[in-house]
């Protein structure tokens, strides 16, 4: 399977490996549906619904979820939280694959999850 994401501009990828630096995660996650599976996960999140869009339209993979948190002694939590993330080997990869020289802050849970 081709990985279009790595014919995306370079300005783009490096502005989603950023946005996924900054606001996101790189890791793996427990199946529950499965004992001792482990699935790797990359996403992220943010209350800014236009970008979180923008982005995944870009990335055309992964699914994204509305969340209201609500902190009753707090004025966090009034705006909604967009948080996006994809899963599994084949869509983690072709992300990682495409964007992994523009990784700053997350280097190391590339590395990581490259080795797993």
């Amino acid at each position: 399977m081709e990985n279009r994401l790595r014919s995306l501009p370079e300005w783009m990828k490096g502005y989603i490996a950023s946005f996924i630096d900054c606001e996101g995660h790189i890791g793996i996650v427990k199946d529950n549906n499965r004992e001792h599976h482990w699935i790797p996960r990359i996403g992220f999140c943010n209350t800014f619904k236009e970008a979180i869009e923008r982005l995944v339209n870009i990335l055309g993979m992964g699914s994204l979820v509305e969340e209201k948190i609500e902190h009753p002694k707090s004025h966090f939590g009034k705006k909604p939280i967009y948080r996006w993330s994809a899963q599994g080997v084949l869509d983690v990869w072709m992300i990682i694959d495409a964007l992994e020289p523009y990784f700053l802050i997350k280097k190391r849970q590339v590395k990581l999850l490259k080795e797993y």
